[in-house]
């Protein structure tokens, strides 16, 4: 072996061990710099800021986050902050954030009410699924649902053995809050499942069953509109919608084929009119 490539070979073993000299060394370092992270008292949750939370108290947001507090913010378990929300009826979800160096965000995203209820003359507030957010509330403006079912537990949905009935009404309440039409038909009654009505003012309107709710109360707007139920008193049979019937003080009338036949409404449902 020549001495160059004696030479050589040395060079290429001071390399070596230097290489593995400096990534001991990186090791290290980057050992102690996550042991800092995860020990430093610099890094335990001290604070907590709260947003977007309307009907929920804000201190209540602000308890779910105590236990973390002390807690490693690198560490922390965000499932306790949405464990401890969910016991809210309100609480719809939550957007959890580390914010270096010690503190939480958490930005509620609640429920929103939008019917209100009413049974035995008290009024609760529901979503448009039917889960149970309030009881004895104030009225909200939205839709009325009559009903006889008893109230759940809050946060439960008053339809939960009923998925028909929480499709009605969910669909009502979809259409009600598109309805353009200066005509408003905000009540639902789901009393019976065989006859669904609705009312204007005095006047019942009687939709049978859930099917073509669309088409039913759409043609229940065309007549209102067309003047047929002006001093009417007795109701409006939709429960076929082709074949509409008015029922006033024992006399029975059909409304001319323009009130009911829904003319112009594929070029008004861009436009969302009426449920």
């Amino acid at each position: 072996m020549s001495l160059k490539e004696i030479q050589e070979r040395i060079e290429r073993k001071k390399r070596r061990r230097k290489k593995r000299i400096l990534t001991v060394l990186l090791m290290f370092a980057l050992s102690a710099g996550v042991v800092f992270l995860l020990k430093a008292p610099y890094f335990m949750v001290e604070k907590v800021t709260v947003s977007g939370q309307m009907e929920i108290p804000k201190g209540f947001v602000e308890e779910s986050a105590r236990p973390l507090f002390g807690e490693n913010i690198f560490l922390m378990k965000t499932q306790t902050i949405t464990e401890h929300l969910k016991k809210h009826p309100y609480f719809s979800s939550a957007e959890i954030k580390r914010v270096l160096p010690n503190g939480i965000s958490i930005k509620v995203k609640e429920h929103t009410a939008k019917v209100n209820y009413y049974s035995n003359g008290v009024y609760s507030l529901l979503t448009e699924q039917g889960q149970l957010l309030d009881v004895g509330a104030n009225p909200i403006e939205g839709v009325t649902l009559i009903d006889t079912r008893p109230l759940p537990e809050l946060g439960a949905n008053i339809y939960e053995d009923a998925p028909e009935k929480m499709r009605i009404l969910e669909t009502f309440v979809v259409l009600h809050d598109r309805n353009t039409s200066v005509v408003e038909l905000p009540v639902l009654d789901l009393t019976e499942s065989s006859n669904i009505r609705t009312y204007y003012h005095d006047t019942e309107i009687r939709l049978g069953y859930g099917d073509s709710l669309k088409e039913k109360l759409n043609a229940a707007i065309n007549i209102i509109l067309s003047g047929h139920l002006d001093e009417v008193k007795g109701y409006l049979d939709l429960a076929y919608v082709d074949d509409p019937v008015i029922f006033d003080a024992g006399r029975i009338t059909t409304p001319s084929d323009d009130g009911v036949s829904g003319e112009g409404e594929e070029d008004q449902d861009e436009e969302g009119n009426e449920e």
